[in-house]
């Protein structure tokens, strides 16, 4: 648990670089769910992503997926999630109760080298799927991470 609100504090500290993420609450203001993705940039043409998912107030299983049709990952942190790969997707999928937050991350790398050094952060999204086996896809951008 420690180590979870650790990540989920460094993550909200470094918003600002190349965040991206969501909140979605219910018709009276319930937080339904809240995910974030920061890419951290390490070295040319490697990164360091987390991902973080707040749960609401109902069980809620999840799964991320992150294409890598021009990229390898490398799982550094999966915190109660099994890990797979499906073609050029790979995925992590936890099982959350309510109100639990779960962080998990990886070291991004581009197969290919880009003379700017930037890092092509492809597409990824969230599969949820809530007690009704009701299935919600969330899209999350790709996104161009540059050396500060």
């Amino acid at each position: 648990m420690k180590k979870t609100l650790f990540l989920v504090i460094i993550c909200l500290l470094s918003i600002s670089l190349y965040a991206q993420g969501d909140r979605v609450v219910d018709s009276v203001g319930n937080l339904v769910y809240q995910y974030n993705r920061t890419a951290n940039y390490l070295a040319p043409g490697q990164c360091k992503v987390t991902v973080t998912f707040v749960n609401g107030k109902q069980q809620l299983g999840i799964s991320y997926r992150q294409e890598v049709f021009k990229s390898n990952v490398e799982w550094t942190d999966i915190d109660r999630g099994d890990t797979s790969k499906l073609q050029n997707i790979e995925v992590i999928t936890a099982n959350l109760a309510p109100n639990e937050t779960i962080a998990w991350s990886f070291i991004y790398t581009n197969k290919n080298f880009r003379k700017d050094k930037a890092i092509d952060l492809e597409r990824a999204g969230f599969l949820l799927l809530d007690k009704d086996f009701v299935v919600t896809k969330k899209i999350i951008p790709a996104k161009l991470v540059k050396a500060k």
